[in-house]
């Protein structure tokens, strides 16, 4: 899982990851109180590489935590947002 904009963003970023093998793959963003602010997919995908996009402009800044979660792993990225 890797944040491949600016971190700090001002406003959409991308979400990169990779999968070793095929799997239910879910990612989504919550903010430092722990509450979901986006779900980036929600989606069955094949052993590869992917991308989301997230379009933190629509948030306040702070800082926010990218979660993907799939049935080998849970892995957490944070990404900051400014203005």
């Amino acid at each position: 899982l890797t944040v491949e904009g600016a971190n700090p963003t001002r406003g959409a970023t991308t979400i990169g990851y990779a999968l070793p093998a095929p799997a239910h793959v879910q990612i989504e963003v919550y903010d430092a109180l722990g509450r979901r602010v986006a779900l980036l997919a929600d989606r069955d995908a094949a052993a590869r590489t992917g991308r989301v996009v997230w379009d933190a402009g629509r948030v306040t800044p702070g800082v926010y935590f990218v979660r993907m979660t799939s049935e080998a792993a849970t892995l957490v990225r944070t990404v900051v947002v400014a203005r």
